[in-house]
């Protein structure tokens, strides 16, 4: 499920408390950015606070529950996808999710402005199907703030989108 934050006034950020795996946010809420969204992926309790106002009880959870019927995955028709990071502005860390058709060798990499490849995510063979890769920026070499682009390559096709690091 998507879960949205709209901001209505002040500078709150909405943070979770995890600090591993798939369901870690962290994101500014303000009039620059109005609205923030995330998607739970795995079922559970998911806590949160808005760092500035903790102290004063700005705090929340999300329960997320699985769903009840589940498609079997060779009745799903998988394209070739890539989606847009998220979240988007990012720091420090953003996930990328993509779609196979069907199985081949996938690269997936980050490059900045100037075309320089900043960091390799994913550098393999993979299934068709749903795969994610998260991009973690103090898993690299410094980055400044701005534009990057990632960009997929797989079985022929070629895909790239834009992402911006705000620090």
């Amino acid at each position: 499920d998507t879960v949205e934050w709209q901001w209505v006034e002040g500078a709150h950020t909405t943070t979770s408390d995890s600090t591993s795996g798939i369901d870690v946010w962290d994101s500014p809420i303000s009039s620059s950015v109005p609205v923030f969204s995330v998607v739970i992926r795995t079922s559970g309790v998911h806590n949160y606070h808005c760092t500035p106002h903790q102290s004063l009880g700005m705090i929340g959870s999300i329960t997320a529950t699985m769903p009840t019927e589940i498609k079997v995955a060779d009745q799903l028709p998988f394209k070739f996808t890539l989606s847009q990071n998220f979240p988007n502005p990012f720091n420090p860390s953003t996930m990328i999710m993509y779609n196979l058709k069907s199985p081949a060798y996938v690269s997936l990499k980050v490059y900045n402005t100037l075309g320089n490849e900043v960091a390799v995510l994913v550098n393999g063979y993979q299934n068709s199907g749903e795969h994610m890769a998260v991009f973690d920026i103090t898993k690299t070499q410094s980055l400044a703030s701005g534009i990057y682009f990632y960009r997929l390559k797989a079985g022929g096709l070629e895909q790239t989108r834009k992402m911006m690091l705000i620090k």
